[in-house]
């Protein structure tokens, strides 16, 4: 929150009046305050309830920090000279508060509260801040100032100035405002309240059901979408697509079932430019489609139609310049409103176009391979025939493409169909014509892949032999590709994933997928004999398998791979918001065999060690163990061992994360414990697990070093002196680079989250690493 002088212990040289300006304050210590006490999902402590203690350290906070902007600026008289009597922090130190301009009146609002702070945060939204009305630099005036700050606008480079909705003159810094809305959801002004709004608007949404609607074409939301993303046959009846726009307005209505667009487009290499607009003579009849799309407000319509005109505008007679203004009249014969399942939002800003090609092979060069990796969307065009066409996108986590094989005949790549609306009017078009064609826009840079060719789809076990996990895909040959840089018009700012999202479906080649360890339905089950719960997020299960022949044995390090559809599919469902990604779920998990085979339990029984998080474990634990709860084994299966040495003096470096210690749990009983290193990072609230396991294995302190992170309660405290005293050694940070000693040996193995195997695999640069994740 500071400027770019506080931060580099810097001053402006331009700025004469450097005494007067205000300062402002670091707000870190606020923000982390209120993600603590906030209802985001994605706050630190999911589970806490707020308190008024913790709410009332948020006002306090932020009045501490906006008094320190007042004393910057230098001004502590008032109109009458009178002062405010001094108020105290929670911690003692004085709060002083003189004046009665809007900064301090500010001050004593949220001083009054932090007195008798609410049950809970008011305020708006980080979403609401993201997207208040920004004024351009160009309309502000020398003279304006922020009302909080008192700082003129235009003394930022780069000014981030917003009007709130309740009055056009009502405009802020939005550093100065931002914080002051999360907490009180306030106008500092007028004191409208902006949050309550908010909630009411959102209220009114879950209301109002999404579904997808086929109704007369929507000329409002083509008007308000940034992006356009096109259709068009070519010569050789080859569909392509490409996506035009850049801000709202380009693509307007002129009747009920007609629209125009005007726009920059790359002038070459475009195949959509390059199939309407370069013979203006023949254009007149073209089928055409259309997706008009606002990504970052998650809305959609498709339509289709015919173009009744078409021209292309060079700019300039700048032979390096390759960008040109695209003018479609279209009439509209088609159109439905699409759901927002899918889409990841973007905040979508203009770009000229200056496109060069790169590649126009049907095998695609390595940086086209590299966008497809990471991609997140995709617009796919279909034809029905000579009768009408379909521009639809594909949206998913990024890497939800995956590449099978790239060679001179074409590549070849795949992405799954998650549920959706059951029109199936692409995969129609796909069924009847297998031709399709893609662009794959690199948001980020202006890249752009244009990719026709021949789509396949995939259904049941042939898609899930493929990709698994999957029921329906899409396999596409690349016929023709143009791999273009900078051919796009726009840029896109990067929001928030959809929650709809599935994890990544990595192909059957790429990793061993416990989904599809058999084709045919075991008649192997599992039912749940004991249930032991560690801490309130970790619990320990036993299984009795109901036929261990046919089942088969298991080594330890391996998984187990359960079916739990049949006790939590609920079916068929358009949309969920309370539970999105229900909608794609199959219900396949695969946990750590965390016991040993004939140590201290029955043949025929084994035992998981899970963490409760999402809708298998949530059951889990709720399960009754008496109750004879039976599901599908699909198998074992994974070979993530300690290898065994031929030295003894060879040691067994192993980093664990949390529940990451499952695959140790099943070993101890047959390594050499005095030969293991183990680093274990675990957050304070599982203490509890650390102290099990130490009792079940009581060799293994000598061996262990723990990190433990977090916040303690009275009882984890205790936990956590118990678990001093075991011997094992314990810090209260995280766990850092010096912590890893690389002369313990060549070969090392780590068990935990994404979050923590990138640094790990960083630290350990040079060594084999054997790891397993979470990812299976």
């Amino acid at each position: 929150m500071s400027t770019y002088e506080v931060e580099h212990n810097t001053s402006d040289p331009s700025n004469t009046q450097q005494f007067s300006r205000r300062r402002r304050p670091d707000l870190s210590t606020f923000f982390a305050t209120l993600s603590e006490i906030s209802s985001d999902e994605s706050r630190s402590r999911p589970y806490a309830v707020p308190v008024p203690r913790d709410i009332s350290a948020a006002f306090y906070s932020l009045a501490e920090a906006l008094n320190i902007m007042r004393r910057e600026g230098g001004g502590t008289s008032t109109s009458n000279g009178d002062e405010l009597p001094t108020t105290l922090n929670p911690d003692g130190t004085p709060i002083e508060v003189h004046g009665d301009d809007l900064l301090a009146q500010m001050i004593q609002t949220l001083l009054s509260e932090a007195e008798t702070p609410p049950k809970e945060v008011e305020g708006v939204s980080e979403e609401f801040c993201d997207v208040l009305d920004r004024v351009p630099r160009s309309s502000l005036k020398p003279s304006q100032t922020c009302p909080i700050c008192s700082n003129p606008f235009l003394e930022d480079e780069y000014p981030l100035v917003v009007r709130l909705p309740c009055h056009p003159t009502h405009v802020f810094d939005l550093e100065c405002v931002r914080p002051w809305l999360r907490l009180r959801g306030t106008c500092p002004l007028d004191r409208t309240d902006l949050a309550k709004q908010e909630r009411e608007k959102a209220a009114a949404r879950r209301k109002k059901p999404v579904e997808d609607e086929e109704d007369e074409w929507d000329g409002l939301m083509m008007k308000q979408s940034p992006l356009l993303a096109i259709g068009a046959l070519d010569k050789e009846g080859r569909p392509w697509s490409s996506v035009w726009g850049g801000e709202e307005g380009f693509a307007t209505p002129t009747s009920m079932s007609s629209f125009d667009v005007r726009t920059p487009v790359g002038e070459t290499y475009d195949p959509v430019v390059e199939s309407l607009l370069l013979d203006p003579a023949h254009n007149s009849g073209k089928l055409v489609s259309f997706l008009a799309i606002d990504l970052e407000n998650r809305q959609r319509v498709k339509l289709y139609g015919k173009l009744t005109a078409g021209s292309l505008d060079i700019l300039g007679e700048d032979e390096h310049i390759q960008a040109g203004i695209a003018h479609l009249a279209v009439h509209v014969d088609g159109s439905l409103g699409n759901c927002p399942k899918y889409l990841n939002a973007k905040h979508i800003l203009p770009a000229p176009p200056d496109p060069k090609l790169i590649s126009e092979n049907a095998q695609l060069p390595s940086e086209a391979i590299r966008l497809l990796h990471r991609a997140d969307c995709l617009f796919i065009s279909s034809s029905h025939g000579n009768e009408d066409m379909d521009t639809n996108i594909r949206g998913g986590p990024p890497g939800f493409v995956r590449v099978i094989s790239n060679e001179p005949s074409g590549a070849v790549f795949v992405y799954p169909e998650y549920s959706g609306n059951r029109l199936y009017q692409t995969l129609g078009n796909l069924q009847t014509n297998p031709l399709a064609g893609y662009v794959f826009p690199d948001f980020e840079t202006g890249n752009a892949l244009f990719v026709t060719g021949k789509a396949e789809i995939l259904i049941g076990k042939d898609a899930a032999s493929v990709l698994p996990h999957s029921n329906l895909a899409v396999r596409v040959t690349t016929t023709a590709s143009r791999f273009v840089e900078k051919a796009l018009t726009f840029r896109g700012i990067p929001g928030k994933p959809s929650p709809y999202n599935p994890g990544v479906r990595y192909l059957a080649t790429e990793k061993v997928c416990p989904a599809t360890l058999s084709d045919v339905e075991s008649p192997v089950t599992a039912t749940l004999i004991r249930k032991e719960i560690i801490t309130p997020s970790i619990g320990r299960f036993r299984f009795r398998i109901s036929d261990p022949k046919l089942a088969g044995s298991w080594t330890p390090g391996q998984y187990a791979t359960f079916s739990f559809q049949d006790e939590l599919d609920m079916g068929y469902s358009h949309m969920n918001d309370s539970d999105p990604s229900s909608l794609n779920d199959d219900y396949v998990r695969t946990f750590t065999v965390s016991s040993c085979p004939g140590y201290e339990i029955p043949d025929g029984e084994f035992e998981i060690t899970a963490r409760k998080h999402g809708n298998v474990t949530r059951y889990l634990f709720r399960a009754n163990d008496r109750a004879g709860l039976e599901v599908p084994l699909k198998g074992f299966g994974g070979d993530f061992r300690l290898m065994e040495q031929s030295s003894d003096d060879i040691l067994f470096p192993f980093i664990a994360g949390g529940i990451g210690i499952t695959p140790v749990l099943a070993q101890l009983p047959i390594i050499d414990i005095s030969r293991l290193r183990l680093l274990w990072s675990v957050s304070i609230k599982d203490i509890d697990l650390v102290l099990d396991t130490f009792k079940r294995f009581p060799q293994l302190p000598s061996s262990t070093t723990i990190f433990a992170t977090g916040g303690e309660s009275p009882k984890e405290q205790r936990s956590l002196e118990a678990a001093i005293s075991s011997g094992a050694q314990i810090y209260r940070r995280r766990m850092e680079a010096k912590d890893v000693d690389l002369s313990l040996a060549e070969r090392w193995y780590f068990c935990g989250s994404a979050s923590l195997k990138g640094p790990v695999l960083n630290w350990l640069v040079g060594k084999k690493v054997e790891y397993e994740d979470f990812s299976y």
